[in-house]
């Protein structure tokens, strides 16, 4: 069961499927850097959860004739990790390259885009993890010279990094935020 005791934003949009593009009404829900929907107001479970990590959020225009549509799409052009639940009450990993929903005006749309934005923020870790890996792949991908960097200097922590937080994070928010993140991980 979740309970939101002050969500960021909640609303009605309509959303497009992921296999047949239809388009359903839910009721979304903005909290803690996720992004829930519903089918209806009085459910305690939502119908799916889509993580606001590594992804980016814009306006599309008139997408199928719907008119205020925005789409939560993959920075990285990967799948976008969130989950959902099937016709049987399972839930399952969703299979989305990007999210589109459509508001009710273009006031709504650019509301929802901004708390959206507000709420994304891009995780160093993962980074981190996919420059060790690419750094990895690069030395066992039939190279016969030897990188002299060792794994805690080929890649900078947060913590150590010479880059400032905005460039760790790309979001504008104050330092204090910034650090208090970096601090809990």
């Amino acid at each position: 069961m979740y309970t939101f005791f002050s969500p960021e934003r909640e609303g009605w949009l309509l959303k497009q499927g992921g296999s047949w593009k239809t388009w359903k009404r839910r009721w979304f829900v903005l909290n803690d850097r996720c992004l829930y929907y519903f089918q209806h107001t009085a459910e305690n479970v939502p119908k799916g959860i889509i993580p606001l990590e590594n992804v980016r959020v814009r306006a599309v225009e008139d997408v199928h004739n719907k008119e205020w549509a925005f789409e939560i799409y993959s920075e990285t052009n990967g799948i976008i990790k969130g989950c959902k639940t099937d016709s049987s009450g399972t839930v399952v990993q969703g299979n989305h390259k990007y999210y589109r929903m459509c508001a009710s005006s273009q006031e709504d749309r650019d509301e929802w885009i901004e708390a959206i934005q507000d709420s994304i923020r891009d995780n160093p870790f993962h980074k981190i993890i996919a420059e060790k890996k690419a750094n990895i792949r690069r030395r066992s991908g039939g190279s016969s010279r030897v990188s002299q960097q060792t794994p805690a200097s080929s890649t900078a922590t947060p913590a150590s990094s010479t880059a400032t937080p905005k460039e760790h994070y790309n979001q504008d928010s104050s330092f204090d935020q910034t650090q208090e993140i970096a601090d809990e991980s």
